[in-house]
């Protein structure tokens, strides 16, 4: 909940079955991981500015 009311979204990526969605709240960089299969959140993750390279290709191109 927090991430939608305070989060900015910036991108995604698709990786193994799940959905990943990059968000920054609060100068911290915010992944959270969606199961197409279950329909759930699997895992929500705190990552660095490093992991901004798995998402270089969608931002760029606007697949996100």
């Amino acid at each position: 909940m927090l991430l939608c009311k305070s989060g900015t979204y910036l991108g995604g990526r698709s990786l193994q079955g799940a959905k990943v969605s990059l968000y920054l709240l609060n100068n911290t960089l915010v992944e959270v991981f969606y199961s197409y299969m279950e329909g759930t959140v699997e895992d929500i993750k705190m990552t660095s500015s490093q992991s901004l390279e798995d998402y270089h290709v969608f931002l760029k191109t606007g697949l996100a």
